[in-house]
């Protein structure tokens, strides 16, 4: 019984190490999952305005053509998406940022109905722990976030 005074310690730092990377895992995924979340409500509140608010309105001056508001809104989500307060930057928005669209422009279903849409993509300039466990873990290197809303100005084509 002499010789198993310390086999407890010696178990528990052989299993400390493998706990904490355990824990640490479950909370960066807490984290990616808090960003994703704050991606999809930033796509549907996107589609949502847009869907109110309706395709064209009228500029002030006669002679200026009217205002696409689909491409204001788009404007207006990719400025706050830069400002959110994401955390782990482990996929970035791509080059084209938040994308709204009249879903009868790309002859997609449902009809009358607005689409929002971002594409994210892995980053490369972060050297974190999962884009070092990516190699092993076969994490998707984009993904897309999108979200539909029934155009509520007209019934008829946007």
């Amino acid at each position: 019984m002499k010789r198993q005074k310390g086999q407890d310690i010696v178990e528990f730092a052989l299993l400390l190490p493998i706990f904490l990377l355990v824990l640490c895992g479950i909370i960066y995924c807490g984290f990616m999952f808090g960003d994703y979340q704050t991606v999809q409500g930033i796509v549907r509140n996107a589609a949502r305005e847009a869907a109110a608010v309706g395709r064209y309105t009228e500029s002030a001056d006669p002679l200026q053509p009217k205002i696409d508001n689909y491409q204001v809104i788009a404007a207006k989500y990719n400025q706050i998406l830069k400002e959110q307060n994401v955390i782990t930057y482990l996929y970035v928005p791509d080059a084209a940022g938040v994308q709204v669209t009249a879903t009868n422009d790309n002859n997609e279903k449902p009809e009358n109905s607005v689409h929002a849409k971002l594409n994210l993509e892995l980053t490369k300039s972060d050297v974190s722990f999962f884009n070092y466990l990516s190699h092993f873990a076969e994490l998707p290197y984009s993904y897309s976030v999108s979200c539909y809303m029934y155009d509520e100005t007209t019934g008829k084509s946007t």
